[in-house]
């Protein structure tokens, strides 16, 4: 088993954003001596693309001890502390959760998590990829995750229930998933993540 494996993926347009992360990424595995995998134009069929990260994750977990995911377009900005710094024991998922106002919700968000192997992961990761009702969501797999966890998701995300997968999760520093344009931004951030605010001509 590897001991760490960064994972990110890009089909489309984001192949573009892709090649501007990849530079960072790749300094951040190298500092932190993590195995860097990099998926280009892999799409599920019948799926959008967004749901490619799910079995590309349950995969490589079958070779690595902790997978990181990052999004295509999420940038690494600090190289200096590692994300495994965050792990401790009993917690198996490791996602940052952001906060929004009028009407109060939070949302953890799947564009930078990190997974630890195990039967834990690999269970959740396939109720994942079942919920098929939630295929076109606009929030993708990241809905799936979010309903599993006891997460309504109409009108805003709220947790409803707190169920007992929420006793493996660890809700990380907002450091590590920072949104720039809202929510509010991390104070020094380590991980920029632009989903949503960057358009294609």
């Amino acid at each position: 088993m590897w001991p760490g494996l960064k994972l990110s993926a890009a089909t489309g347009p984001h192949v573009e954003l892709l090649s501007i992360a990849l530079s960072p990424l790749h300094a951040f595995a190298r500092r932190h001596s993590w195995s860097l995998l990099v998926v280009v134009g892999e799409e599920p069929a019948d799926r959008p693309a967004a749901w490619a990260k799910v079995p590309l994750i349950r995969e490589a977990l079958q070779e690595a001890d902790v997978v990181c995911w990052v999004d295509s377009d999420a940038i690494v900005v600090d190289l200096s502390i590692d994300i495994l710094d965050e792990l401790e024991p009993g917690k198996d998922l490791y996602l940052v959760r952001h906060f929004g106002a009028d009407p109060p919700h939070e949302t953890p968000n799947t564009g930078v998590m990190m997974w630890r192997a195990g039967e834990w992961a690999d269970r959740m990761l396939e109720r994942v990829w079942s919920s098929e009702h939630l295929v076109d969501h606009p929030w993708w797999e990241n809905a799936a995750l979010l309903e599993i966890l006891g997460y309504e998701l109409e009108p805003v995300a709220r947790l409803r229930e707190r169920r007992e997968e929420m006793d493996r999760v660890k809700l990380i520093d907002p450091a590590w998933n920072s949104v720039p344009y809202g929510n509010p931004p991390a104070r020094r951030p380590r991980i920029n993540h632009w989903g949503g605010a960057i358009g294609f001509e």
